[in-house]
């Protein structure tokens, strides 16, 4: 049976163990926590409840180790989250998104479809997976990327070869909303200054707000693809040669850019800054490291 690495927060504890691949994140986790000695309480008498995290991505409960891509030896962060004010406040937030994002899917089904990728103990969405089909936009010439420039996609004569479909990733992170969501778009790549055609990576915002909410954020990567939301500057220029190579061919093609854009106005979303507040890692001393626990799937 393969062997993976688990470790807390504060990577205090590091425990290695024989895991069945193929069990579930709902009934790994809790075989987990006694073998890792993690206290159910922090210090301040409120319940602690615990996530795996692999790579910055919460794990949904009914993911495998091996359905997640998660290979024999990597390591896996167990994240504590106490049930305290700020973390019902967390909860809220997600709920909320995800409730917009559905109204914002809703009303652009010809636009967009949206999947939920993973979720959390409490049915939280982790995750979304979406495919822009109502917009067009120019796509990096995957044969000729480098690290932070690509080319777009041409024809013969030199025109742009246009996509009417793009899909994204989106990831909820540990500190979200404190942090940006990140968007990492599969096949094709839009060619955007803001996308870097090596790690597929996006950025819209040159400084991101927890009051940025997630259907909005959408809207903006919408426009993105048909070049109607603003460039970045600085560090947030992700692919060097689209912003030339852009302005240029608006000067050579007057009224081309942007393409098409069918994306209907959204309902409006509301959010509250919310206060996060994680435990302390617990005191237990008889935490044995050289133990190797082997899990298994349930029967």
């Amino acid at each position: 049976m393969p062997e993976y690495s688990f470790g807390d927060q504060a990577q205090l504890r590091i425990l290695k163990a024989n895991v069945d691949p193929f069990i579930r994140i709902r009934d790994l986790t809790p075989v987990l926590i006694p073998h890792m000695k993690l206290s159910r309480i922090d210090h301040r008498g409120v319940e602690i409840i615990y996530m795996l995290a692999y790579q910055g991505r919460y794990l949904g409960m009914d993911e495998t180790l091996a359905g997640a891509g998660i290979m024999p030896g990597d390591h896996i962060d167990i994240v504590a989250r106490s049930m305290d004010m700020g973390a019902v406040a967390r909860h809220e937030r997600e709920w909320s998104d995800y409730e917009d994002l559905l109204q914002l899917h809703e009303a652009n089904r010809n636009v967009f479809d949206l999947e939920v990728r993973g979720r959390a103990y409490d049915d939280a969405p982790l995750g979304y997976r979406m495919t822009f089909k109502g917009v067009a936009g120019p796509v990096v010439d995957m044969s000729r990327v480098e690290r932070v420039s690509a080319p777009p996609l041409t024809d013969a004569s030199g025109e742009l070869i246009l996509a009417e479909q793009f899909t994204v990733e989106v990831f909820i992170l540990e500190r979200y909303p404190f942090i940006e969501p990140p968007f990492f778009y599969v096949d094709p790549i839009p060619f955007h200054t803001n996308v870097n055609p090596f790690t597929r990576k996006a950025c819209l915002y040159e400084h991101w707000r927890p009051v940025n909410s997630l259907a909005e954020t959408v809207q903006r990567y919408i426009e993105q693809i048909s070049h109607l939301a603003p460039s970045a500057v600085g560090v947030h220029v992700l692919n060097f040669a689209a912003e030339p190579w852009m302005e240029q061919y608006r000067s050579t093609h007057p009224g081309k850019v942007p393409f098409k854009n069918k994306l209907g106005q959204g309902p409006p979303s509301l959010h509250r800054i919310v206060d996060m507040t994680m435990p302390n890692p617990p005191a237990d001393d008889d935490f044995d490291p050289n133990f190797v626990p082997t899990i298994t799937a349930p029967s």
